[in-house]
């Protein structure tokens, strides 16, 4: 099942089932999946004792930042 099939199943649910919990935690469930995704990359050590480049878009960064987004696009940096 892919993230279409699914949100398309929990809005199925929502309308059919009863119960205000059920309804509820469903339409939060729904909220959740349509967002979009949350981009990560890493940091990747080119070489300049300074600077890193994030690997989804190319952006250098001061290595004393000490960021855990890239400043241009936004991607969640893991360790």
């Amino acid at each position: 099942m892919n993230r279409e099939e699914a949100l398309s199943e929990l809005k199925y649910l929502k309308e059919k089932l009863h119960g205000h919990e059920t309804r509820t935690a469903l339409a939060m469930a729904i909220t959740a999946m349509e967002q979009p995704e949350q981009k990560k990359g890493h940091w990747i050590d080119n070489g300049d004792p300074q600077m890193w480049v994030c690997d989804k878009c190319g952006y250098r960064v001061n290595r004393w930042n000490n960021t855990e987004y890239c400043p241009k696009c936004g991607a969640y940096m893991l360790e």
